[in-house]
């Protein structure tokens, strides 16, 4: 990710010097002096590291939080915000990318991040990946999915499958998860995901250890381990010996909410359109100003702006707010352009581009389901041409 401006002082420089050697550590220690003395750069390169997973973890929330302080502190930092966005957004390719090509693991820990950023894809993933248990549990030699897919007896493939199940799964330790769906003293009936369609159980687990009847009652979805003993059939179980149980399974992540998914893209189309009215309100170029002032005289229309608005957030960016509505913080750019122009003395004027940041809030969203927007507001914090200058905006 490129940084988006550069400055002379000597700090900032040899942060900016490491950042762009990938010397990440050294980066990071130098910009958190600098955010300590609230400089933008700081910030920023905290934010870029943060979205790439080079200082920590990979968190987009806090990636999101520093970009926008900086942009706070300093206008001309406002590309920051859509340099995250963008990383976000490229994120979640990568994570599908990553699960086409079943890389599990790298899937999974992009998808986990991409969640507790609020993006619904992410969530999507996420929750296929655990539901679907693609990953491999701590202690399991091999994943659920994985044993499905190469090794059960749940397709009449016999001689392929049982030497592929003999060479790759015989005898291999399984950490899984699943829901009992019948329980004996020493073997329990194990349904999984995903599992046989027309069969009750997917898994025998022959147990050391025998249950007593209030265990045996109390049983759900659970996490066990044991090791991989027959290959079923359709109708019949895949079996595990030596198993025992480890406890109840992790919860599953809530499904992706598409009511809330539409609720979010409503609020993100209503932000754009807003924003493009509150740009016609606040921002007049100056050449505009007495050509609007001759058309008032001469009651003849000789020029004509269009404010067109572009933003750099998808509708992830949107959150719940207290008064039921959605709000975000966003960042975005504006250009400006003549689409009439009936001066034949002037030639007309170039676009003027601008980068802002603004914040969309859309009060409280309708009941009816539609989420369709009646009391929303939106205010412009920061805006600035491409190369720093600050706009002026009107009240």
């Amino acid at each position: 990710m490129a940084l988006l401006c550069a400055c002379s002082d000597n700090p900032e420089q040899a942060a900016l010097d490491a950042y762009r050697a990938g010397d990440f550590a050294r980066a990071a220690g130098l910009a958190r002096d600098l955010a300590a003395a609230e400089h933008p750069r700081g910030y920023e390169i905290q934010a870029l590291l943060a979205a790439q997973g080079l200082d920590g973890a990979l968190d987009f929330t806090r990636a999101r939080a520093l970009a926008k302080k900086a942009a706070v502190l300093d206008s001309a930092y406002a590309g920051t915000i859509a340099a995250i966005e963008q990383q976000v957004a490229a994120s979640e390719a990568a994570a599908e990318r990553a699960f086409a090509d079943r890389r599990y693991d790298r899937a999974f820990a992009l998808a986990e991040a991409l969640s507790a950023a609020g993006s619904v894809s992410g969530a999507a993933l996420e929750e296929t990946l655990l539901a679907g248990q693609y990953l491999r549990l701590p202690g399991s030699q091999i994943s659920w999915h994985d044993f499905w897919t190469n090794c059960s007896g749940n397709i009449r493939q016999e001689g392929i499958k049982t030497e592929i199940f003999e060479r790759e799964c015989l005898g291999r330790g399984a950490v899984w998860e699943g829901v009992v769906v019948a329980a004996q003293a020493k073997q329990l009936s194990i349904k999984m995901t995903p599992g046989r369609s027309h069969a009750r159980s997917d898994l025998a687990l022959h147990l050391d250890q025998a249950l007593s009847e209030d265990q045996a009652r109390r049983l759900g979805r659970v996490r066990f381990s044991g090791l991989i003993a027959k290959r079923g059939t359709v109708s019949e179980p895949d079996e595990l010996d030596h198993a025992s149980l480890l406890g109840a399974a992790a919860p599953l992540p809530s499904a992706p909410d598409q009511a809330e998914a539409s609720r979010r893209a409503v609020a993100l189309g209503w932000c754009r359109r807003a924003l493009e009215v509150e740009w016609r309100r606040r921002f007049i170029p100056e050449w505009f100003r007495p050509l609007m002032e001759a058309a008032r005289r001469e009651r003849v229309p000789r020029a004509q702006l269009r404010h067109q608005v572009e933003i750099d957030q998808s509708a992830d960016a949107f959150a719940p707010t207290a008064a039921g509505g959605l709000a975000a913080d966003i960042a975005g750019r504006l250009e400006v352009v003549a689409i009439v122009w009936n001066i034949p003395d002037q030639p007309m004027p170039a676009p003027i581009r601008a980068s802002f940041t603004a914040r969309c809030d859309t009060g409280p969203l309708a009941a009816d389901g539609t989420g369709q927007v009646a009391q929303g507001t939106v205010a412009i914090a920061a805006a600035s041409l491409a190369d720093g200058t600050p706009l002026s905006l009107a009240r």
